[in-house]
């Protein structure tokens, strides 16, 4: 301890006691506090009693390095005339192995019958883990209590950006046993226009957008002197609502119950309910099953809905979660009715009989979703496909109309539809009909019934951007309504531009028979 230049470092005067003093450099003492060993480290110190002692460069351990608690401090103050306390800025704390980080730290401080009481006007809780498994949130009402060798922390945990409410926590640990745990409660987390998920957790970023829905629910991590012993959760959504790579999902709901929350694994047989999901085309009340893996990796255990009649059934499969590398969905038709398939795209001119079956892979990769062998089959005995409409224009010329008429039904044996290409980009669809007829309603004369002896086979290529083409009918009467994933900035290198159009995205003629102007297209 040295003096000040040119005063001496005690006095005694009419105000009594005088101190003023510095401390000559980086200093160490050690201590116990109760039956832990204590070490503190301080950088400087200035000593003004009575006043104040104001210390920069504090380093505080109780315990061991490896599991103790480690709190630092770049300015502390510390009030010397009355009751002890002061500030404190800059500061940041660890407990043992637990791998959280409070950082950012600022408040108040005081002791008073043998009780530590620190108060936060701000602290920025961060994840020691890389990559990070959530974003950082702040606390601008911290309490920590130190008494008989135990630690009590309280505080609400927002959303540094928009200060809305994510969690509360309650934290204990005791500094003997080096042992603790902290509960956790998410009251209502509300995602709207100024909270979205990747907010809280970049893990979602990519995965999910435009997300609407409430979340609640509870978590526990329990420590000891080796590390965290367990973390469990279990959380709850009743309606949720986002765009994902494959479409809009609207309704999501379940419980999701962690059996290791800071690692975010789960047991197997997780369950969610999809009021819909509209890759294209609508379906409803369906099921996935799935489990989280360590690595942040999702296990698909199996999705149904019922679809047009028959089902639409996922694949199990394993899908990295933070990797770029290729994920891969596989969805399978299963005894699909043509006719409640085309009632949901408001075909009213068109009439269908027929099942149909086969599988629908989609692989999502950093150029985007691309369709990559795609194959429906019509099952059992063929079916008919009608056009039951009045025609658009109806001067066609004596053989349109007399070709229009006799093919205006047809039966088939065969149908088969293969599709290959980019989600975001132009799809090829083949169409394959074999074994034709003249079905219901079809014209008859001489020489149909002559051509129908003939073993026909229609080859059809339609090269269209996909989700242009297969939303177009429900666009033109629900403006809102987008599935495009690139424009919601969920496929790899893509711009989230919702004013953006891709090339061909044009609104679809009626459904009916072609202008005649078309003839002259090449």
């Amino acid at each position: 301890m040295c003096p000040l230049r040119g005063q001496p470092m005690v006095r005694q005067g009419a105000r009594g006691i005088q101190l003023a003093a510095r401390l000559g450099g980086a200093t160490r003492l050690q201590a116990r506090l109760g039956s832990s060993p204590m070490q503190l480290a301080v950088g400087a110190m200035a000593v003004d009693f009575p006043g104040s002692a104001r210390l920069s460069d504090i380093d505080l351990l109780i315990g061991n390095l490896e599991s103790g608690t480690h709190i630092k401090a770049a300015d502390l103050s510390v009030d010397l005339g009355g009751a002890l306390g002061g500030r404190y800025a800059e500061a940041e704390a660890t407990i043992g192995a637990v791998p959280l980080l409070l950082t950012r730290g600022s408040g108040s401080w005081s002791f008073v019958d043998s009780v530590l009481g620190v108060s936060g006007d701000e602290w920025l809780l961060r994840d020691r883990q890389v990559p990070a498994r959530f974003q950082p949130l702040v606390s601008t009402d911290m309490q920590l209590t130190l008494a008989d060798g135990r630690i009590a922390v309280t505080g609400t945990l927002d959303e540094p950006q928009t200060a809305c409410d994510v969690l509360r926590v309650a934290i204990a640990h005791d500094l003997a046993s080096v042992t603790g745990h902290a509960d956790l409660f998410v009251d209502r987390l509300t995602f709207d226009d100024d909270l979205q998920p990747e907010m809280v957790s970049n893990i979602v970023l990519g995965i999910i957008a435009n997300t609407r829905g409430t979340l609640a629910g509870t978590g526990r991590i329990d420590w000891s002197a080796n590390g965290v012993t367990s973390s469990t959760g279990r959380f709850r959504t009743d309606s949720l609502d986002f765009a994902a790579a494959f479409g809009p999902v609207r309704g999501l709901s379940g419980d999701i119950v962690f059996s290791d929350l800071l690692g975010m694994q789960t047991g197997p047989g997780q369950v969610v309910r999809l009021a819909e999901v509209n890759p294209g085309f609508a379906v409803s009340n369906g099921t996935i099953r799935y489990r989280l893996l360590p690595d942040f990796r999702m296990q698909v255990e199996g999705g149904e809905w019922p679809f047009a009649g028959g089902r639409l059934l996922l694949d199990p499969g394993v899908i990295d979660l933070v990797s770029e590398q290729p994920r891969t969905l596989v969805f399978r038709v299963d005894r699909v009715d043509a006719a409640q398939f085309l009632a949901g795209f408001d075909f009213e001119n068109i009439n269908a009989t027929g099942h149909f079956a086969g599988v629908i892979p989609i692989v999502f990769d950093k150029d985007g979703g691309h369709v990559r062998g795609g194959r429906l089959e019509v099952i059992e005995d063929g079916g008919t496909l009608a056009y039951v409409g009045e025609l658009t224009y109806e001067d066609l010329g004596t053989m349109a109309n007399f070709a229009f008429n006799a093919l205006r039904s047809l039966r088939y044996k065969y149908l088969i539809v293969e599709m290959d290409g980019d989600l975001a980009g132009e799809v090829v669809t083949r169409i394959r009909f074999d074994g034709l007829s003249q079905g219901e309603g079809a014209s008859r004369n001489f020489l149909t019934r002559q051509v129908e002896r003939l073993p026909l086979q229609f080859n059809v290529t339609i090269s269209a951007p996909f989700l242009q083409l297969i939303t177009s009918a429900r666009s033109l009467y629900d403006t809102q309504y987008v599935t495009d994933p690139a424009l919601l900035g969920l496929l790899p290198g893509q711009v989230n531009n919702p004013g953006a159009v891709l090339p061909g995205a044009t609104p679809p003629d009626k459904p009916g028979i072609q202008p005649p102007e078309s003839e002259d297209r090449p």
